[in-house]
């Protein structure tokens, strides 16, 4: 049977901390209109203009980075590696591979890679803004096997669960490697079960992902085929096949490794706020050492969070109180 340590080998990108962080921070400056004109737009540029560019350049991905809006796209279908493969085979005849790289490289070769994109392509835009394109057109059809439009929606989702503090402690990140591995060599004892992973194993999956070349040799060694990753379920009800999956996958991981499966900070935290929760205008300084925050009473409603929510919240260290005392924390949500 494969060991965990045979797992540690198996990894051809090392999959660290400060790599984790660099695919957060590309998460976090990458931003899309929720408009599905821009998103359509986004797919046509990105399916007919950056796949046959950046196929045409010999390890294109050492030296090119496409615009902003095109680099979301790609990521998302980065993120089902059987239909990026699948869809980049027969677009442009080869798999286009990606990696995972510092906001600072990625501007540098954003600038380089404007030059070449207007040459190739002088009639469309290397940066464009969030304007919707005009609607005579109709919607795209895209090209890809996979829903590209529907992928940024859920992708979007995703971010909201992973952008707590503690996503970037390097204790936290060295634990959810450790945890991937343990994840994929519980895959490789039960190859037919549907495994659910927690945010900070699928943070680690997606960052695998990412490098699409490399992550097809890594689980194909392992499995002896890529091994897929499917975001398509979300439906959270009672004796839903997700939620029927997750309690099997927690059962499997219990009975391999004598531990739970859940993870304070690393599970579900509901659905993703459609306001900012403050800006600004909203923090008030009293003095050096301490930061009030005031919420606006027409924009937000006070709440009790309850004690069993920290695992959606995060790791919130608190005091042990008096027996007796209520451990409540006051907490503000969108009305």
């Amino acid at each position: 049977m494969t060991s965990v340590i045979d797992v540690q080998m198996m990894f051809s990108v090392e999959l660290t901390p400060q790599l984790l962080c660099h695919q957060l921070d590309f998460m976090s400056t990458t931003h899309l209109s929720d408009d599905p004109l821009v998103i359509d737009n986004a797919v046509r540029r990105y399916e007919r203009c950056w796949l046959p560019l950046a196929a045409e350049v010999a390890r294109s991905e050492l030296s090119l980075c496409p615009p902003v809006d095109v680099h979301w796209i790609w990521h998302c279908h980065m993120l089902a590696p059987r239909h990026y493969e699948r869809d980049c085979l027969q677009l442009v005849g080869k798999v286009v591979g990606h990696r995972v790289r510092p906001a600072e490289q990625l501007a540098e070769r954003r600038q380089a890679t404007a030059d070449v994109w207007r040459q190739k392509y002088p009639q469309e835009p290397f940066d464009v803004t969030d304007a919707s394109p005009s609607a005579a057109a109709g919607p795209y059809q895209r090209l890809s096997s996979y829903d590209l439009s529907a992928a940024v929606r859920r992708q979007s989702k995703f971010f909201y669960n992973v952008s707590l503090p503690h996503y970037r402690d390097d204790v936290f990140l060295q634990q959810a490697v450790a945890r991937y591995r343990k994840f994929l060599l519980l895959k490789l004892r039960h190859r037919d079960a549907l495994l659910v992973p927690t945010y900070d194993i699928d943070l680690v999956w997606h960052t695998h992902q990412l490098h699409p070349l490399v992550y097809k040799h890594d689980t194909a060694r392992l499995m002896g085929r890529m091994l897929n990753h499917d975001d398509n379920l979300n439906d959270r009800d009672p004796d839903s096949p997700l939620l029927n999956a997750y309690v099997r996958t927690k059962q499997l991981w219990r009975q391999a490794y004598r531990e739970h499966y859940a993870l304070t900070g690393a599970m579900y935290r509901g659905e993703r706020p459609h306001r900012r929760l403050a800006d600004d205008t909203g923090l008030a300084r009293t003095d050096r050492k301490k930061t009030v925050l005031r919420l606006a009473t027409d924009a937000f409603q006070s709440c009790v969070m309850p004690e069993d929510v920290e695992q959606l919240w995060g790791p919130v260290p608190l005091p042990k109180l008096p027996e007796g005392t209520d451990n409540k924390c006051f907490a503000a949500s969108h009305r």
